[in-house]
């Protein structure tokens, strides 16, 4: 098992110690002829074979006859085992859950106990349930969100590692790509999604971010840190959803928060038994393509869903979520016009007033909007954002009986047809007789670009 001789140096080695004592437990207290050690069995110098291990490691010790966890930092008392470090790295997150039989050995490496005896004391530890410590819940029966929960105070040497430890756990396999940083975690996500679906994968809040829009990935397990409890609710009809090179493409039903013009994405799961529904808040930003808005929270869902094919993006930087907030449209009504409805659903945000555009692409919409009294005329706001630059015009009512089927095509070959920012012009909707004479309604559009939006003023002006 070992060779027979070895130089003063390595005899010296706690490395050395490890191994030694290792063997020798094996060999005498269970009369197994070989031992795999994850500090000397793994050649790191050769990417294939650190990739193969990290890939195969959580096999390795579920298959295993038994596993060792040496606590180098705890001296026999309870409160040592609790506040070990061995509990708070994250490699050792699948050290804990694979294995079907695991012991443990203090710094002297005397034995202390088993999981098995310890399953309630590890279960108050880590936030594990005891059943699934036990095996008696398998871990792809475990909501990806709850699984993420249990890394979520978890550390490593190296960020990629944070996903790559992570590996086994959800049963995927990825390349070792040290240097990618966050973007591995990323790519964890993009393999689960492949082929899981969960929708507790988009169940996260991110307190420490000051982004205003993010994607549906989290950007690292601690989002997840609040989840330990999610529960899937009871589905009936699965609906369908995957990675694209522009998002996540989903065939399901929204429900709205008329007061913002967010859409909920319902992910079917609950924290808690008796828990609302939970969701997350998508903001429109084009014409089938959202981003999620507020990344801090998460939502109840909501009664009354709408059917809708769409897509969502995965990943938005601190950078493209400020470029989202710089290219909103801020339209400005008078109090005597009421909003009657926008199309797309959802791209108006009435607590705020604006449109709003994504980091890149165009976007084509309007606004259909009445004056509020009794002969009050309906008139449509179109709007368009395209190369950096907003452009809108007022059509009347009878016009806009004649192309509204035709919308996106009318104006993409008429492009001429809207008002670029710093134009100003007037549209007049139409008159009624008064007592002292005609009074024409004027609506004035003027666009400019300001340092956080555009803006665009809609007024009345009465002739008499």
């Amino acid at each position: 098992m070992i060779a027979p001789t070895r130089s003063a140096s390595t005899l010296s080695k706690p490395g050395y110690q490890k191994i030694l004592k290792t063997c020798e437990i094996a060999r005498t207290n269970y009369q197994l002829p070989w031992v795999w050690i994850d500090t000397c069995c793994i050649d790191k110098t050769s990417s294939a074979e650190l990739s193969e291990a990290i890939n195969s490691m959580f096999k390795w010790y579920r298959d295993a006859l038994i596993c060792f966890a040496f606590l180098s930092d705890m001296d026999g008392t309870p409160a040592t085992f609790q506040s070990s470090r061995w509990f708070r790295r994250g490699w050792t997150l699948q050290e804990l859950l694979a294995p079907k039989d695991l012991v443990f050995f203090d710094r002297d490496w005397t034995f202390r106990n088993t999981k098995t005896n310890l399953r309630s004391t590890i279960s108050a530890i880590t936030g594990i349930q005891a059943e699934i410590l036990a095996g008696s819940v398998q871990l792809d029966e475990v909501p990806v969100a709850v699984r993420f929960s249990w890394a979520s105070a978890r550390e490593t040497t190296r960020e990629e590692d944070l996903a790559y430890c992570l590996l086994g756990i959800f049963d995927v396999n990825m390349p070792m790509l040290y240097g990618e940083g966050q973007k591995a975690f990323i790519r964890l996500q993009e393999a689960i999604l492949s082929q899981s679906a969960d929708m507790s994968l988009f169940l996260w809040n991110d307190l420490i971010t000051g982004q205003k829009y993010s994607g549906l990935f989290a950007p690292s397990p601690r989002c997840f840190r609040e989840m330990g409890d999610a529960r899937a609710e009871p589905v009936f009809t699965q609906r369908e959803f995957y990675p694209t090179n522009r998002g996540v493409r989903f065939k399901l039903g929204l429900t709205w928060e008329t007061a913002t013009g967010l859409a909920i994405l319902p992910l079917k799961h609950t924290l808690g038994p008796s828990g609302p529904s939970c969701g997350v808040y998508l903001r429109r930003v084009g014409l089938d393509y959202y981003i999620r808005d507020s990344p801090q929270q998460y939502c109840s869902v909501k009664t009354g869903r709408s059917y809708a094919v769409f897509t969502a993006a995965k990943t938005l930087t601190a950078l493209q979520s400020v470029s989202v907030q710089f290219n909103s449209l801020r339209v400005s009504l008078p109090a005597n016009v009421k909003f009657l409805h926008d199309e797309p659903p959802g791209s108006w945000n009435p607590s705020e007033s604006t449109v709003h555009a994504s980091h890149n692409g165009a976007f084509l919409g309007y606004l259909s909007l009445q004056e509020e009294w009794e002969f009050g005329k309906q008139f449509t706001l179109v709007y368009c954002f395209k190369g950096g630059k907003w452009s809108a015009t007022v059509v009347k009512e009878d016009k806009w009986d004649m192309i509204q089927g035709r919308f996106y095509r009318y104006y993409k070959e008429r492009p001429k047809e809207l008002f670029e920012e710093g134009d100003a012009y007037e549209v007049v909707l139409g008159s009624v007789p008064t007592t002292i004479g005609t009074e024409v309604f004027h609506f004035s559009l003027c666009g400019r670009r300001g340092m956080q939006n555009s803006c665009i003023n809609i007024r009345v002006v009465s002739m008499k």
